[in-house]
């Protein structure tokens, strides 16, 4: 979990083994952590795949391009 400067969680990164593919379960379980712990960007990877999600007001929205953390903070 990355947090800003003021302690509040901004980025989780979920990493799971090359072994282990990014399936329906495993996004089903990112977006569990996105609405359960109120984190507002996620990076899920296996190191083979990487999918970048955020949340928009209570929209969980895949983003095509994953941000800088520049970005994330803003």
């Amino acid at each position: 979990v990355y947090l800003d400067h003021s302690g509040i969680p901004k980025l989780l990164v979920e990493c799971k083994a090359p072994s282990i593919p990014i399936s329906e379960s495993t996004l089903s379980q990112v977006t569990g952590y996105l609405n359960l712990l109120e984190i507002p960007h996620v990076l899920l990877t296996n190191g083979l795949e990487h999918y970048y999600f955020s949340r928009v007001s209570q929209e969980i929205i895949i983003e095509r391009k994953i941000p800088s953390l520049a970005d994330i903070l803003q």
